[in-house]
């Protein structure tokens, strides 16, 4: 019964990932920046969450300054860590991804076209120009998410963190909001694709400015942000 509610809701999740990802590759060329898009991309995390029976509960959200732009980083152990962060963080969002994202059908086209920041580890270069390209939208007041660990955690443990996220901080000048995410591994784990019904919850912590760290000093931003969310990992 089990394997048979998953299969339905993968079919459910793949439905509407069709549909509103053809949405998403429209609107792109009638929406430069991407900002109706994300609309449409809030839209498909909230229907993956309800046909999942995926509850979401925030805290912190008070922590989330209106009209300031802000590089998110969160904790990464399931691909259910996506659609959470979606439907429930506010404004304009971009991820910070992985170019391997961008082969998969539908999905990763959507992603592309929708100004999502494309990360290519085997091309410095070309990743420092995304990088420069996305502190210019922060400054236009978008807010960028980052998963530091750079893919999904193999056993639930945090990770350790890569810099790049941190780079583009700086680089913008706009506070780090680092997020617990604890639950998501139970509804859908690493190497699996049993979907389970239940809870998922997030955690928003106060801000943490950039200002002042330069490349010189930047571990110190890393470590700094890498214990608020463990800290917080270690109380769920």
């Amino acid at each position: 019964m089990a394997l048979l509610r998953s299969i339905l809701i993968l079919l459910a999740i793949g439905l509407n990932t069709i549909v509103l990802g053809n949405l998403i590759i429209l609107s792109s060329f009638f929406s430069p920046r991407g900002d109706f898009p994300n609309l449409i991309i809030k839209l498909w995390a909230k229907l993956i969450l309800w046909s999942s029976r995926v509850r979401v509960e925030v805290q912190g959200r008070e922590n989330i300054r209106p009209g300031q732009p802000v590089v998110f980083m969160a904790n990464h152990v399931s691909y259910f860590d996506v659609p959470a962060l979606m439907a429930k963080l506010p404004g304009q969002i971009r991820f910070l991804a992985r170019k391997e994202l961008i082969k998969v059908p539908i999905f990763g086209w959507a992603l592309y076209l929708s100004r999502h920041i494309i990360i290519d580890h085997t091309r410095p270069r070309k990743t420092f120009r995304n990088i420069e390209r996305a502190a210019q939208r922060l400054k236009g007041g978008m807010n960028i998410l980052v998963f530091p660990e750079g893919a999904r955690s193999p056993d639930g443990r945090l990770q350790a963190f890569k810099k790049g996220g941190f780079a583009l901080a700086i680089r913008s000048g706009v506070p780090i909001i680092p997020i617990s995410i604890s639950g998501s591994r139970d509804v859908l784990p690493r190497d699996s694709w049993k979907i389970q019904p239940g809870r998922i919850k997030v955690v928003v912590e106060r801000p943490i400015e950039t200002r002042g760290y330069t490349r010189k000093n930047r571990d110190e931003l890393v470590e700094k942000v890498r214990e608020v969310i463990a800290t917080n990992l270690d109380q769920f």
